[in-house]
């Protein structure tokens, strides 16, 4: 196993772990994001977007390990990265939270984008 593989893998766990925090617990899941369901239908969303959503995300690169995979996880943590910076323009919501956030969410792409071959051929 190469250098590049191991990071990709660890990016995939750890997309899967913050998935299995929203599927197993969305209580703390919801504390985490800082957001509060308003009725009891909303823990089927953390559940389910926060929970089974990135579950699968980082669990179909490790089942199946094609370089396409791990840049769809990775594009999708960047995808996430580049609402939030919108968000603290447009909404001024510059707080520490969303800068950690963000820091975090790079990271994640990275580890999955880390020497992908459909980015570095």
């Amino acid at each position: 196993m190469t250098g590049p593989e191991i990071v990709n893998i660890a990016g995939a766990l750890v997309t899967m772990g913050m998935g299995g925090l929203g599927l197993l617990t969305p209580k703390m899941a919801s504390k985490l994001v800082r957001l509060g369901p308003t009725s009891p239908e909303g823990f089927a969303e953390f559940r389910a977007t926060y929970g089974g959503l990135f579950v699968a995300l980082g669990a179909a690169p490790l089942i199946w390990p094609e370089p396409g995979l791990f840049l769809v996880a990775g594009l999708a943590w960047m995808g996430a990265a580049v609402g939030r910076l919108v968000s603290m323009v447009a909404d001024e919501t510059h707080l520490k939270f969303n800068s950690l956030s963000v820091v975090f969410e790079c990271a994640c792409a990275g580890l999955l984008l880390f020497g992908n071959s459909y980015l570095f051929a």
